[in-house]
Formats: structure tokens, sequence, C-alpha cells
């Protein structure tokens, strides 16, 4: 039976990149930017101070709220967006204008905070760092001459006669620039195949499409995104049968996990960096240990888990499980080889 495809993405992407970068063998990369390093006239080592400078933005980006954190204290970032929101809604019980007012400012930095990564830094004076962050992440996730949004758009005819969508939490360009094919790498991107992106929690520079950047108590995320683009989520959930979730933990998203715990004998695809951890954290069961109650409840909010049929993709350690994939999936050939084993045993 054919399925239709839906993506969700999130930061667990940037941690890819961040790790390929860090862990590939220098000439894979090279090879990759030959036609970069001789448009700019540039060696092999200027490429990899590039690439060091590109890894260390995109470490930045994957740890953007950070700056939350508080000296001497475990919680952070959404965590502690969710306590002040709780806090102020006890002060000013008649109206929540002081933390709309945090949630608007938190929100301004942030998007303040990705601007600096991906627009102000400068490679060079020849080099706009705009269009070179976002060809980069496109041509290293090349695999062979084909561009990662061929090889993903060859992946889903297998399974589907339908096109797909992504939907990402994140707040950039990167997600358009590998999901889609670029032929405009300036300051507008513009897509001429692959999925239609959606950034649901807001773009840091493109807000008038896809709406102000996200940044608050995860409670509060529904109320704060484009009214449209969770219709559209929802709707694409409720039709598809096939979800590829790429680095999205959902623990802060309880507006997409409510939709997905709808999904019954459906198929999901899971790409994240580690398979033990995540299936402790977010299914109990499979634990052999006593499940307590906050176990227990954990279970529920992750219910597709238990209701569906998973596959595991594990970006960072080996695994020798039954029915899971054995093998490190760490670069972009071995994940676009690992989903097409995937698809051949479901058609």
């Amino acid at each position: 039976m054919s399925k239709k495809v839906t993506v969700l993405v999130g930061n667990g992407f940037n941690y890819f990149i961040s790790q390929y970068l860090l862990s590939v063998n220098p000439k894979i990369l090279l090879e990759k930017l030959e036609p970069y390093k001789k448009s700019q006239k540039i060696t092999d080592q200027q490429v990899l101070i590039q690439l060091e400078n590109l890894q260390n933005d995109i470490k930045r980006y994957c740890n953007l709220l950070d700056f939350l954190k508080l000296d001497n204290y475990s919680e952070f970032g959404e965590t502690l967006l969710s306590k002040l929101n709780t806090f102020f809604e006890g002060l000013d019980k008649s109206n929540n204008s002081s933390s709309q007012n945090i949630v608007d400012e938190l929100s301004s930095l942030v998007a303040a905070q990705i601007n600096s990564i991906f627009d102000e830094t400068s490679i060079s004076k020849d080099v706009n760092h705009f269009k070179f962050v976002n060809a980069t992440v496109k041509t290293l996730m090349k695999s062979g001459s084909n561009y990662f949004s061929e090889n993903f758009l060859d992946f889903v005819n297998k399974v589907s006669e339908c096109s797909y969508n992504v939907y990402t939490t994140n707040y950039d360009y990167m997600i358009g620039s590998v999901f889609s094919e670029v032929y405009n790498t300036t300051q507008t991107l513009n897509f001429k195949e692959g999925g239609k992106v959606y950034n649901l929690h807001g773009h840091y520079a493109r807000k008038d499409e896809h709406g102000e950047v996200v940044c608050c108590a995860p409670e509060l995320k529904k109320e704060q995104m484009k009214k449209d683009y969770f219709e559209k989520f929802r709707n694409d959930v409720e039709t598809s049968n096939l979800f590829i979730l790429f680095g999205i933990g959902l623990t802060s998203d309880p507006h997409l996990l409510r939709e997905l715990n709808k999904k019954e004998n459906d198929i999901f695809i899971i790409i994240d960096s580690n398979k033990e951890s995540y299936f402790s954290n977010h299914y109990p069961k499979y634990n052999s240990f006593k499940q307590n109650d906050k176990e227990k409840s954990t279970l529920k909010e992750f219910q597709f888990l238990k209701n569906n049929q998973i596959y595991f993709i594990d970006t960072c350690a080996y695994q020798s499980k039954e029915n899971f994939l054995v093998n490190q999936i760490n670069t972009p050939e071995k994940l676009i080889e690992s989903l097409n084993i995937i698809a051949d045993s479901l058609i």
C-alpha cells in the first residue's frame, strides 16, 4: 500500500551536521567542496578553517537557549521558561501582560542571536556568510553527485505516490536548503523541487511568511505559532501513515506530540543520536526496571511509540539489537542508504 510521508525536523538535525563536520575525514569534505574552493581561489587549508568556523557557528545554534541558564542551576531553556510562565500567571491573574512581555523580549533576543550566527559572522571579506552557510550545508549533505533533496525524493517515491511536506521547529533556512533544491542561494531562497518546508515556530528573518520566532514555555507554543501552519501540520498527520522524525525529541513540543499520539498502526522512522537514551527517556517499558509514576506518565505522553511500528536510525552509537539498524549512521550517505533499506522492506 502506498504511504503518505510527513517529515518533522528538530535541533538534532543541526547536531547531525555539526558532528559530521567533526568526525568525517577532511579529504571527503574537501572533495565535496572542490568547486567552491576553485571558485573562491583558496587553498585546502583555508577551506578547512572556514569549515571549522561553520562547525562552531552551528554548535552555537544547537545551544541557542543556553543564555537562559542560571548559574549553579541545572534547569535552563524551555524548562525554565515554563516555570517563569507559571510564576507570572500566579502574580498576574487578571491578564498575562507580564508573561507575554517576557516572551516577546526573548523571541527578539533569540532572533537576534540567530541573525548573528547566520548573517553577521564574516568568513572573509569576499564571502557572503548567509550564502556560505546554506550553500555549504546543502553541498555537504550530498551523496555522490546528488543533493540530499534528490536522494530523499527518490526514497519517498519508493513508498509513496504523494508529495511530502517537511515541518521544522528550527528557526532558520538550513532545512529548506537541504530538503529542497535551491537554485538561488541569496538572501531570499527559491526552491524548485523537494518537500515544502514549514517553520512551525517561526523564522528569524522570514517573519512575514513563517511568523515571529516562538520562544516560550512549551505549553504556550500552540498559541504563539501561526494557526494555519498548525492546521496544515495536523491535517498532514491525520492523513499520513509514514513519519520521519529527524532529531526532534518532542519533550518541549506537547502540541505536536498530542497529534502524533493519535496515530496507530502506522510507521515511524526516528533519526536520533542515541537509541538507548531515546527509548529510556520516552518509552520506559523498554527498560527492565520497574516503572515508577513518572515513567508511567512519560509512557502515556509518548503513546505513538507503543502504538506504531518503529524504525530507529542511530546517528551516534553502534547498535546490535534485533530489529534495529546495526551501524552508526553519521554521514549523509549512510543516512540515505539506511532510509532506502527501510523503504525496500516496506515495499
